[in-house]
């Protein structure tokens, strides 16, 4: 759908974003320390808690990184378990994507914060 209600434009996620990528649809082979994998659990209210961590070895890790690598500003949106919650990937994280969840990739002409609540709803 696009178009203007009232003064506000309307625009896709599509239109919205570089990339969108769904993620592996199957469970990473969990270890004690590794590379870090976000859960569900980690996205709360618009934040990333990554202080109770889960973790992969590196050849599942290299898997779960083949559609994209997550980067600094990109939003991870959960689509089950719970539905809808919203996260940005911090400076410096190195991460992988979990189950049922989705990468967004704004285009960088979108504010990270007007981005994130417009998904954020």
């Amino acid at each position: 759908m696009k178009g203007q209600i009232m003064n506000f434009e309307i625009n896709t996620l599509e239109d919205m974003c570089e990339l969108i990528v769904d993620c592996p649809h199957s469970t990473p082979k969990w270890t004690d320390k590794g590379l870090i994998v976000l859960r569900n659990q980690n996205i709360k209210s618009g934040n990333l808690d990554i202080s109770s961590p889960s973790y992969t070895h590196e050849e599942d890790f290299q898997k779960r990184i083949k559609r994209a690598v997550p980067l600094a500003g990109d939003i991870v949106f959960t689509r089950e378990a719970p539905m809808g919650e919203v996260c940005r990937i911090p400076e410096g994280l190195k991460c992988c994507l979990g189950q049922r969840q989705v990468l967004l990739r704004p285009k960088v002409t979108i504010q990270p914060n007007y981005r994130q609540s417009c998904i954020q709803l």
